[in-house]
Formats: structure tokens, sequence, C-alpha cells
């Protein structure tokens, strides 16, 4: 586990976790970044000391996606995080669709949207994106690790009860979702 994973808050949960370039200090360099449901953790792969910053508190005027992505001509797409105490990141994901996928992701975080939060990974971790190519072989090779479900059943929907305050959570089968009541994020 990442040393970010692990600094999670009561009610806080993990979202998307990669490797970027940190653009924005004195000398580029790769960092691990953690996006959770209210903060974005940089920690440098030299040091332990990692870097967190409240989502809630990016300067309203960047809360847009083609304002935080910009195009720096020498190191191609990166995003640019301003925030309400003066500091700053400029991170840099491996490609165009990463990075927006992480500018829309962050977005949907620091204005509340958590049910447009896209969980799916991005495609921009070559290692992650091989693994999972390695392992989709294994699966159509042995038959292992196939997912039970049919095309119909994952397409269902689910009601089940909210760990935090005990409400009914709905939804699809897989999905997670947040409690309309307390905000704890369900696994259905």
């Amino acid at each position: 586990m990442k040393k970010g994973k692990s600094e999670l808050e009561p009610n806080e949960w993990f979202v998307e976790e990669a490797d970027a370039t940190d653009d924005g200090k004195f000398f580029a360099g790769i960092v691990n970044v953690v996006l959770t449901s209210s903060h974005i953790i940089i920690t440098p792969s030299l040091s332990s000391k990692a870097r967190k910053y409240r989502l809630n508190t990016l300067k309203r005027t960047s809360m847009n996606v083609d304002r935080l992505v910009r195009l720096n001509s020498n190191k191609g797409y990166q995003i640019a995080l301003d925030f309400q105490n003066g500091e700053s990141e400029l991170l840099r994901f491996g490609s165009k669709s990463a990075t927006y996928f992480w500018a829309e992701n962050i977005l949907n975080v620091a204005l509340g949207n958590v049910d447009d939060i896209n969980y799916e990974g991005s495609r921009a971790n070559t290692t992650g994106d091989s693994l999972k190519a390695g392992l989709e072989t294994l699966q159509n090779s042995f038959g292992g690790f196939r997912s039970k479900k049919t095309p119909a059943q994952e397409q269902q929907k689910i009601v089940k009860t909210c760990t935090g305050c005990g409400a009914s959570v709905s939804g699809k089968v897989g999905a997670v979702v947040k409690c309309e009541y307390c905000g704890t994020p369900v696994s259905l």
C-alpha cells in the first residue's frame, strides 16, 4: 500500500492513484498521486514526505477542466492546481486522455459531484495496462478468475444497507455509491 492511502481520514475514501511527473518544483521528478474523496496527496519518489491538499480549497477560477489542463509545448499536457493559500502544483500524466481523466475527477471531488467520479481508473498507467492484459491472457488460457456474473446480472440493480447509518442504498451491481444521508461510500 502506498503511503498516501494510509493517511485517509474518517469518512474519506480512496478514488484513484497513479504516478505522474511533478513539473512545478525546482526540477521535474516522479511523484505518486493519490486522489481521495476530499484530498489530493502528492508524494515525491525520493521523499517520504507527502504534500496533502484539501480539494475544496482549489481557487474557484480553476473550476473548469479547460482551465486546469494546460498544454506546455515542451512538456505536453499538464494539470495546474492553484490553491487559495497560494500554493500550486503542476502535474503531468502519461497522455492527454489520462490528464483529462485526472482533471475531471479532481474537479468532481472539488465540486462535491461524487456521483460523477470515474472509478474505472486512468488508462495512463501502462504498467497497470500490461498487468491487466497479462491477467486477461491467463483468464482466457486457463478459465480462472473469470467473473461468475452474466451480462444480465451485471446490469442488475440491488439494494444494500449503508454501513455508516443503516439507510437503504441502491444501484448497479459492482458500483460504488455514496449514501445520500451520511455520505459513506457503499460497494454494491
